[in-house]
């Protein structure tokens, strides 16, 4: 008994520094990226940051577009360190470095607390990963997006399981991605939902105020924005990023006649190709022509773009689906490599062929096909091989899947894909992954190979014995 205890004890001290190695690796990688962050702001981080300082100067949020929780969570470090996103990127690192340790612990509850290495390994793929690091060093939402929903589908695990006390810092969480990122509460709204409803009722208590917190914490804003502002919720975002996806299928309508007489006459004065205008570049030209800060108005022209693209929709329903289709693999195929410079702004696939740029053929295959074939194989192996075992894991990490790809389904339906919108939802889908891969390492087939293979090369047949 004295032996297992010592085993048991050696185990948790090696688990521990383990981790700590690993957070301690995590944060310097961030804070490398942090040391070289360029000073400019453009694009969406300087938007978040003219918001930030309308929030300090004038006590206001001048726009129908954004979420509020990023601005303001800027505005508070600009208000406690100075005008500086310095100060917000350092604080960005170490969120984010908590978001490594949530994701580790989100793994011992769904891979077995005996199976730390498992977890330490799904951490690892988030902290050593240089694309989720880099956002540390830009002002902009997907560092505190990470570890909300990290943090939030760690509690929601554990107030499956029966923890009561998770359920409220859970319900604070959800409230917080409320604010940021309200999509990506769809994450573990399918796991919340039949812990409520499952037979025979475990911990209903704690499921309840899980859902009801955050609709009291972000329910004040809501009705702020329906009753004064003119919009609800992410209905503005979703309205504008449709416009900007299906205007191309047919700029000509009985929807809205002198808007699309006004979208026609920019497109043509700024020289927009249809991909620039996929990228969002017409409403932020088109809200420049309201008066600064009417909220109303911008809100009433976002409508009008909604209305816009559902006629458009409609009109061409199959060019849709097919669009649709291209923003779910662009979504799901790997990273955008934007830390990289040189892969960032390299030529197209077919000119690397052409041109015989081998390494950049080799990333683009591994980043854009390998690797959103492989985490879909290992998903739906560790998410079958969990339910057909009946592991109290199954019921949690299916759930957490389901979730994650109908928030992900979300974006490229409403939206628009790309690898950045994806990048909350990495921490549940390595570790399905490395269950995944635990699973397909340990089938009969694959230990088959594996023994023939080191047979093969240590020079050994199979069957024979050597004399001594």
């Amino acid at each position: 008994m004295k032996e297992v205890q010592r085993t048991v004890r050696s185990d948790r001290s090696a688990a521990g520094t383990w981790l700590i190695a690993l957070l301690a690796a995590s944060f310097a990688l961030r804070l490398a990226f942090v040391a070289t962050a360029p000073s400019a702001l453009a694009g969406d981080a300087g938007h978040y940051d003219l918001l930030a300082r309308a929030i300090l100067d004038r006590g206001e949020f001048p726009s129908a577009y954004r979420s509020p929780g990023y601005p303001a969570f800027v505005a508070a470090v600009y208000a406690a360190a100075g005008r500086s996103p310095s100060a917000v990127y350092l604080l960005q690192a170490v969120i984010s470095t908590a978001g490594v340790y949530f994701v580790y612990r989100l793994g011992l509850e769904l891979l077995g607390r005996g199976r730390w290495r498992a977890a330490l390994v799904a951490a690892a793929c988030i902290g050593a990963n240089p694309e989720i690091a880099a956002y540390c060093a830009m002002l902009l939402r997907e560092s505190l997006t990470i570890s909300l929903t990290a943090l939030a589908a760690w509690l929601a695990v554990r107030t499956w399981f029966g923890a009561s006390r998770a359920a409220w810092p859970l319900g604070v969480a959800l409230a917080a991605l409320v604010y940021v990122r309200a999509e990506a509460c769809l994450l573990v709204l399918p796991l919340l939902a039949v812990h409520v409803l499952r037979r025979p009722r475990v911990n209903l208590r704690a499921g309840l105020i899980a859902i009801a917190l955050p609709l009291i914490l972000a329910g004040p804003w809501m009705a702020c924005c329906a009753a004064f502002r003119g919009y609800g919720g992410m209905q503005t975002a979703f309205d504008s990023c449709l416009f900007s996806r299906v205007w191309y299928l047919s700029p000509q309508g009985r929807v809205a006649p002198e808007l699309r007489a006004r979208i026609v006459e920019v497109v043509a004065a700024s020289k927009l190709s249809d991909q620039e205008v996929r990228r969002y570049m017409i409403p932020p030209r088109l809200v420049e022509q309201l008066p600064y800060g009417d909220v109303r108005a911008e809100a009433a022209l976002y409508r009008q773009l909604g209305a816009i693209a559902r006629e458009n929709v409609a009109g061409q329903p199959a060019a849709y689906a097919a669009d649709c289709v291209n923003h779910l693999r662009a979504t799901l195929g790997g990273y955008w490599l934007f830390w990289w410079p040189d892969y960032w702004n390299a030529p197209p696939f077919a000119r690397n062929i052409r041109d015989g740029q081998w390494v950049y053929v080799a990333v683009k295959v591994g980043n854009r096909m390998v690797w959103p074939a492989v985490m879909i194989a290992l998903t739906a192996i560790a998410t079958a091989g969990l339910w057909v075992r009946r592991d109290r894991a199954a019921g949690p990490l299916a759930l957490l899947v389901l979730g994650a790809l109908a928030a992900i389904a979300l974006v490229c339906l409403c939206v628009c894909g790309d690898p950045r919108l994806r990048l909350a939802y990495d921490p549940v889908l390595y570790i399905a992954a490395v269950a995944g891969w635990r699973m397909a390492a340990a089938a009969r087939p694959v230990q088959t190979g594996w023994r023939r293979l080191r047979e093969l090369l240590s020079h050994r047949p199979a069957g024979v014995v050597q004399e001594t």
